[in-house]
Formats: C-alpha cells, sequence, structure tokens
C-alpha cells in the first residue's frame, strides 16, 4: 500500500465492529491491506493508499499525526510507484468531521472519483483534494504518465453509491464496500471463476453490508495476520506469545485439507483392502 507500516489492531476494535459501532482508522487500513491482496489475486490494476498515512487525526498515541505535506509526498510517491507496476487506479480514504469518504484517483486519466454515503459538500473534504492535487503536481514533474494539458486533476464529487442510513454510525463499514475490488474475500483464487468475483457484494441493506464486511474482515484477520504462516504474522505481536492461537484456523489452509483429504482416501483404501481379503477368505 505505498510502502510499509504498522496496523495496531485491539480486541475491543474487534468487539466494535461486531456491534456495529463506529470503525476505527485501523481496521480501515486492514480492510484496504486485504483489498489490495485480492487485487494481486485477482490480477487487477487497482491499488490502495495506506488510510494511517492519510488521516489528519490522531488515532493512536504511539503515532504522530499526519502533516498536508507529509501526505501529499506519500501519495505523490505512491502513485509514481503504482505507475511503474502498471496500476491504472488508486483507492484512498479520508476521515472528515466523524466521517469516511473513498476516493477513487486516475493519475493517468487525471480524474477523481469521490464515493460518499452521506453526501458531504465539497468544501468539507476540500483540503483533502488540495492535498491530491498537490501530490498530481509532483507526480507529473517527475514524468508521471498522464494526459497533455492536465495541471490539476478533474473532480467528480457525489458520485453514485450506496447511502448510510441517515444519523447512523456505519459510514466506515460503507467506506469499505465502497473500496471493494471483489464482492467477497479471496482466499484461494484458483478456486474461483473470475467473473463471480467482479461488482460490488450482493449486500443492499445496512445489516446485509455490516455482515458481509465483518464475515471478510475476520477471515482476513484469522488467515493472513493471526495465523503463523499467514503474509502478514508479526512474530513480536501478542498474539505470538499463545502458539495454539496461532494455529487455529488450521482448517483454512489448503496442505491442511490436503492432508485431510490424503487420509480420507488412505483410510477408503484400507477399507477396500479389507473387505477384499474378506471376500478372498470366504471363496477359500
Amino acid at each position: 500500500m505505498g510502502g510499509e507500516s504498522f496496523i495496531f489492531i485491539d480486541f475491543k476494535d474487534i468487539c466494535a465492529m461486531f456491534r456495529a459501532e463506529k470503525m476505527d482508522i485501523n481496521l480501515l487500513a486492514v480492510w484496504c491491506l486485504m483489498q489490495a491482496q485480492d487485487a494481486l489475486k485477482t490480477k487487477q490494476n487497482i491499488c490502495y493508499l495506506d488510510p494511517q498515512r492519510t488521516y489528519a487525526g490522531r488515532y493512536r498515541v504511539t503515532i504522530e499525526r499526519n502533516s498536508e505535506e507529509e501526505m501529499s509526498c506519500y501519495i505523490a510517491r505512491a502513485m509514481l510507484r503504482f505507475a511503474k507496476e502498471d496500476k491504472s487506479c488508486v483507492m484512498a480514504v479520508h476521515h472528515v468531521v466523524d466521517h469516511y469518504l473513498a476516493f477513487m484517483i486516475y493519475p493517468s486519466a487525471g480524474r477523481i472519483f469521490v464515493f460518499d454515503s452521506a453526501d458531504y459538500e465539497l468544501s468539507a473534504y476540500q483540503e483533502f483534494v488540495d492535498i491530491i492535487q498537490d501530490a498530481y503536481k509532483y507526480y507529473v514533474n517527475q514524468g508521471g504518465k498522464h494526459k497533455t494539458g492536465y495541471v490539476r486533476m478533474a473532480v467528480r464529487t457525489k458520485f453514485p453509491c450506496q447511502k448510510q442510513p441517515k444519523g447512523s454510525v456505519l459510514c466506515g463499514y460503507y467506506c469499505c464496500e465502497l473500496l471493494r475490488c471483489t464482492n467477497r474475500y479471496v482466499s484461494n483464487p484458483e478456486d474461483y471463476d473470475p467473473s463471480e468475483l467482479q461488482g460490488p457484494a450482493n449486500a443492499q441493506s445496512p445489516t446485509e453490508i455490516v455482515t458481509a464486511l465483518q464475515r471478510d474482515m475476520c477471515q482476513f484477520i484469522r488467515r493472513e495476520i493471526c495465523h503463523e504462516k499467514g503474509n502478514f504474522f508479526s512474530p513480536g505481536q501478542d498474539m505470538a506469545a499463545h502458539p495454539q492461537l496461532c494455529k487455529w484456523p488450521r482448517d483454512q489452509w489448503p496442505e491442511t485439507e490436503d492432508k485431510i483429504e490424503k487420509e480420507k482416501r488412505e483410510k477408503s483404501d484400507k477399507s477396500e483392502k479389507r473387505a477384499k481379503s474378506g471376500k478372498s477368505a470366504k471363496q477359500s
């Protein structure tokens, strides 16, 4: 997601998610990490910025607040890096006045699409749009692919998207839904038909959206972060002190499934051999 970073997850964050309470930025970062992995698995030209690097608030006492200059530099460098990887679409998250918005950025086309589940006015997040514009200017000066004559990116606000219930605190969940690159978490892409993974999830009501997000988020955390064989498992995390927990979702792993199938075949072969030997004994 544009560079190395650390994500801190507390048990209270998971509890808050299951209670459909306000989502913290760290879980949005986990969601973007999951979507970035799914985009790679399904070979889509989509990449994700780290929400922790584009967040202006203070959400952990151990992490300093991001300045406008820091955010602009991070976005510009990420754009250049993703362009070299032939990634045409950059997804970003921003937080304003206790509300999350999703941004779809196309540097090569010079366009920004804003997905807002509450239809805030542009003035509410103009500051972040200006940060993206500054990053785009640096991107262009450094030779990034762009449309000739485009000095600033065109911004499309209030792009048609799903809307959260008025007065709710579900903006984080709707933001995650709008950031999806597949309609469900992809654990083994070789087992799925690509056409089944395109488009948004089949979740429409607030309950369906929250439930689908809880399902996918927890499966990703268990498989890729908590499990000792996960791509993002950290030996230094607190859970590493409890090896039995790090091996808990063992039935999720292909090699374990192969072992189970092998044991079933061996058991079946033994049963067939016993049956054959029984028939031979009767004949004699």
